[in-house]
């Protein structure tokens, strides 16, 4: 078995004018959300390994799940295929997972997410917002094997 915990980054500074979107920062609120979801997913689940965006808010949010999972955050993953992915290029990423991992965080941006817990689970899940985190088990014992409608959806997490 494998599960995949897809975590939206928290809620992060206005895209405004000239500024550069890869450099958007959590706000409080985003930290705090990020926070009390890692706190209550640790309940339940422990990931052995982290995957992100490189774009800021979604390291931040990796790094606020390392924390609460205690897993060093010099060892966190940076995958540039998450920022801006398409649904097959996210999928790349996550049939590209070394197989000795059962239990994998990603964190990334909409509407990629979105799209994937869909996607993978054959569900409608409307709206994710900001710190949401689906968490989805796959019947295999290798990632290469997740596709279509291969996954279960066992809880989304809303802030």
């Amino acid at each position: 078995m494998k599960t995949l915990l897809l975590a939206r980054h928290g809620k992060a500074e206005k895209a405004e004018f000239g500024t550069f979107d890869f450099k958007r920062k959590l706000v409080e609120r985003g930290k705090a959300d990020v926070q009390r979801v890692s706190e209550e997913l640790q309940k339940h689940f422990t990931p052995q390994h982290i995957i992100s965006s490189p774009a800021e808010r979604a390291l931040q949010t990796a790094k606020i799940f390392a924390k609460t999972f205690s897993i060093d955050k010099k060892i966190i993953e940076l995958n540039d295929s998450i920022y801006e992915a398409s649904m097959a290029s996210l999928l790349k990423v996550i049939n590209e997972i070394h197989p000795q991992f059962d239990c994998v965080l990603l964190t990334g941006h909409n509407p990629a997410f979105e799209f994937a817990i869909e996607y993978l689970c054959n569900t409608n899940i409307g709206h994710l917002p900001t710190s949401g985190t689906a968490t989805i088990e796959f019947p295999f014992e290798q990632w290469s094997m997740v596709s279509a409608g291969t996954g279960t959806l066992l809880n989304l997490l809303i802030p």
